[in-house]
């Protein structure tokens, strides 16, 4: 599609058919993630591998790529699907309504747009419909009901309901828990540094220097997972998760995995083995004292574990050989995590349906998984299906995730910085850099590190490169609201969504031209 000069050969399929689990998965990501996040305690400033200086003006972005407003209209299309979602609000929950009618909206936007084999492949997986849930303490001056939620994908009561005596545990999992209902606090310390991303980096672009020494990121995941896992080792009751480090006002729900649960059912139970229910920061500070006397309380936790299906959505625009370069995100989440990847994949897709047969040397072929934080289950399915058809034609992997308005924490409330999040933009082939860094100067994409392939659990492009062995070429950013209800279009950056959109078009475009 134009003159490049960056080549590479395509590479063979490593660990398509090898057995891999949960646990392996978890801790080649967690090593890696640690490693990371104790460089971030003690930031040190260190010497840049290369720190990009700001260049030329970027040139103007293609009128046929969809424009702003075009953004916008499929945003608010897709974000609109998740509205009624009577425990998570804003979220489109793999295997509900709302992830059907979502998908089946993604499948007809590829079709309009001329894509052909157009379809929706399920993805069989077990479903998590709470009916009932609620927290009620049982104090010497009469019960206090307490706003709660459900623990994504924690088991439901055989009963329904459940009253014990709760015992404080803390961050820790210390102290008998045998018969209780345990009530933790839940906490997010750490933080990604700048510094360790810089010294990671192979360049980073920050032409208003906002990076600055010391600064960092918040990481939005709880590190203290395993306190709810010992409560079920002990015989725990159920479990109530203080959110300390989350906004008052939004509802977490973690990936399934931190529950060590898989909802396709490979790599271990299907659930959490162990009932129970978030509260916020402020709840919590109500109910602390309370479970630190070791009062009663009746945990309800009800639903229903229906076995249902999530889709992944498939479109192709044929080139003038078989061999395919891959555009890829996924559909369920929230507003930032994840329709920004989902419509950059849609800008991508009705842009080059625009063009010639004779400019695509290559296939495209456009994949928007389901079931992403159901263990990934769509991606998973996706590559163990087309396993052959992939190690034979696909020569490069290139994902798109969440990017969107960095937000502060403080005191539970978060507050817009004005700054768009930072940018990670990892290869699997360090030989792509000059490609990468063009890309990113010419669209602008500030605050942004290009980054080596190192972690396997660093969203959906450095999971399939680490099963497949093939190339790969994808995005992700540390965004503090992520994986909550607080997760609303307000927060989309749709001028970063046009710039990623188009910088990833300038990417594909050099590759179509070099890759064999």
């Amino acid at each position: 599609m134009s003159n490049g000069s960056v080549r590479v050969k395509g590479m063979g399929i490593r660990k398509l058919n090898t057995l891999i689990t949960a646990d392996t998965l978890l801790a080649a990501s967690l090593s890696i993630l640690v490693a990371l996040l104790l460089l971030s305690c003690t930031p040190v400033v260190t010497e840049e591998k290369k720190v990009a200086v700001e260049g030329e003006m970027a040139p103007p972005i293609s009128p046929e790529l969809a424009s702003m407003q075009q953004l916008q209209q499929w945003a608010s299309e897709l974000i609109k699907f998740g509205e009624g979602n009577p425990i998570f609000p804003n979220i489109r929950q793999a295997g509900t309504e709302a992830d059907d009618q979502a998908t089946l909206w993604l499948e007809d936007m590829l079709r309009s747009f001329g894509l052909e084999q157009v379809r929706r492949e399920p993805v069989p997986i077990m479903g998590w419909q709470p009916s009932e849930y609620g927290l009620t303490v049982h104090t010497a001056s009469g019960d206090l009901s307490l706003d709660a939620w459900p623990i994504f994908y924690a088991r439901f009561l055989d009963t329904g309901s459940v009253t014990a005596e709760m015992v404080y545990v803390g961050t820790s999992p210390i102290g008998s828990m045998a018969g209780k209902i345990v009530v933790a606090d839940m906490i997010c310390p750490m933080a990604i540094a700048y510094d360790g991303l810089k010294a990671a980096a192979l360049e980073t672009y920050d032409p208003g220097n906002t990076l600055e020494p010391g600064g960092c990121h918040r990481y939005w995941a709880f590190t203290n997972q395993d306190v709810y896992h010992s409560a079920v080792d002990q015989g725990a009751v159920a479990f109530v998760g203080i959110n300390v480090d989350k906004a008052d006002d939004g509802r977490y729900f973690q990936n399934a995995w931190g529950l060590k649960a898989d909802p396709l059912g490979e790599w271990g139970p299907t659930s959490g083995q162990l009932p129970g229910l978030y509260v916020s920061r402020a709840t919590g500070e109500k109910l602390r004292p309370l479970a630190t006397a070791g009062t009663s309380a009746t945990l309800v936790s009800a639903g229903s574990t229906p076995r249902t299906q999530t889709y992944n959505v498939v479109g192709i625009l044929p080139g003038q050989s078989e061999k395919i370069i891959q555009v890829q995100s996924h559909s369920d989440g929230g507003a930032v995590n994840d329709a920004s990847g989902a419509i950059a994949v849609l800008a991508l897709a009705e842009y080059y349906s625009k063009t010639k047969l004779s400019d695509r040397r290559n296939t495209l072929q456009f994949v928007i998984t389901g079931g992403h934080f159901t263990m990934g289950a769509g991606i998973r399915t996706f590559m163990k299906e087309h396993a052959e058809a992939l190690k034979e034609n696909v020569l490069v992997n290139l994902t798109i995730e969440h990017h969107g308005k960095h937000y502060d924490l403080a005191d539970g409330k978060l507050m817009d910085s004005g700054l768009p999040c930072t940018l990670c933009l990892y290869t699997s082939n360090n030989d792509w850099l000059p490609l990468l860094s063009d890309a990113v100067h010419r669209y602008e994409l500030r605050r942004t590190f290009i980054l080596p392939y190192s972690d396997p659990g660093a969203g959906e492009g450095a999971t399939w490169h680490w099963i497949t062995d093939l190339p790969s070429i994808y995005i992700v950013t540390p965004v503090q609201y992520m994986q909550s209800s607080v997760d609303t279009k307000e927060k989309l950056d749709l001028e970063r969504t046009r710039s990623v959109a188009a910088a990833f078009a300038y990417i594909i475009n050099e590759l179509d031209d070099t890759l064999e």
